[in-house]
């Protein structure tokens, strides 16, 4: 399946490491990547967001109730950090700073 690098640029790339390796090179472009599951099971959804200030913002997604303080502790273990927050229905922001000043506002 081919994936879109940039709305601007029309570049495809066919290959999802191409696709990561490309937004790591990249980091001035904000890109988006999501994987959905094939199982009616959560976590629904899973994606990395590239913001514009060279961060990196992972998120899952799931029905409310699929017990999202769960999903978010395992996330913020898996990635070895306190910082994240649970959102209904919102995109993260486009910076890994902007991310930061909401989660710190959340505390």
């Amino acid at each position: 399946m081919p994936f879109g690098a940039t709305a601007d640029s029309g570049t495809v790339i066919e290959d999802v490491d191409d696709l990561i390796a490309y937004c790591l090179e990249n980091p001035d472009e904000y890109q988006s990547i999501s994987w959905h599951s094939i199982k009616d099971t959560p976590p629904r959804i899973a994606g990395v967001y590239f913001t514009e200030d060279g961060a990196m913002i992972f998120c899952l997604s799931s029905y409310e109730g699929e017990d999202e303080d769960n999903w978010l502790r395992k996330l913020k273990g898996f990635f070895d950090t306190d910082v994240g927050y649970i959102a209904y229905e919102i995109p993260p922001p486009s910076s890994g700073e902007e991310f930061r000043r909401i989660y710190t506002s959340l505390k």
